[in-house]
């Protein structure tokens, strides 16, 4: 073998390992892609999700004043539906969990058509906790304490590099200053 066919064996192998690589980094960046569309349409469904809830929890607390006039069913089966038709694309942990605070839901409207006081307290209570279970594992999933916590740093650090921006201006002043009068 002549040296050229040293550089020309070397120049192939050169571009197939460029191109495995190449090939690697697009397949990565396609499903980096993917993922953070997913991740922007979970939460937004998470979003849909928790406004339909707030209107069952004024369905909620307007069922002890008024039950004939109160739309708390209807609220159940909607959202029940919403979690039907969206379940291939919210976490099954948020799902089963908003599963779970309907049926809560749903037992606490059969407990006040009962009438008995105390035990439809009870499962209001219930209702409300497992609500509240919900809220905390979803700002957990999608780590919006984390994210806002940093947008805050990133904030204040802004806010911090700004301030010695200042005080360098304002200290370059003051030798200009001095170095003036003497």
């Amino acid at each position: 073998m002549d040296t050229k066919d040293y550089f020309t064996l070397f120049g192939v192998t050169s571009a197939l390992v460029i191109s495995v690589i190449n090939i690697y980094y697009t397949i990565k960046n396609r499903s980096n892609a993917i993922r953070e569309h997913l991740f922007k349409e979970q939460i937004g469904l998470s979003y849909k999700l928790f406004r339909e809830f707030s209107t069952l929890n004024k369905e909620t607390d307007a069922l002890v004043n008024n039950i004939k006039q109160n739309k708390f069913q209807e609220q159940l089966e909607l959202i029940n539906n919403f979690i039907y038709e969206n379940e291939f694309i919210l976490p099954n942990e948020i799902q089963t969990m908003a599963k779970n605070a309907l049926a809560k839901g749903s037992n606490y409207y059969m407990d006040i058509l009962s009438t008995d006081e105390a035990k439809y307290y009870q499962t209001y209570r219930e209702y409300y906790q497992s609500y509240f279970d919900l809220i905390k594992y979803t700002r957990s999933f999608f780590g919006i304490d984390k994210l806002s916590d940093e947008n805050r740093n990133l904030h204040q650090r802004s806010k911090l590099l700004s301030l010695q921006e200042d005080l360098k201006n304002s200290l370059e002043i003051v030798q200009k200053v001095t170095s003036i009068l003497h």
